[in-house]
């Protein structure tokens, strides 16, 4: 292990975290630009809303 020590190998991860940290931030970027303003403004009124949304539209979701 004792490449990871040297400067070329620190340089080389230095620049492989970042290319990965752009990647993720842009497809999280690209992500929200592609949702509908109609379920934006739903995320954007959950922490004040007492009930859920009584509307059966189709949203994502986990299951």
């Amino acid at each position: 292990m004792d490449w990871l020590q040297t400067e070329q190998a620190v340089d080389l991860l230095k620049k492989a975290g970042l290319v990965l940290f752009v990647a993720i931030f842009a497809g999280v970027v690209l992500w929200l630009l592609l949702r509908k303003k109609s379920e934006i403004t739903r995320w954007s009124e959950l922490p004040l809303e007492d009930d859920p949304p009584k509307n059966n539209e189709n949203h994502d979701s986990l299951s």
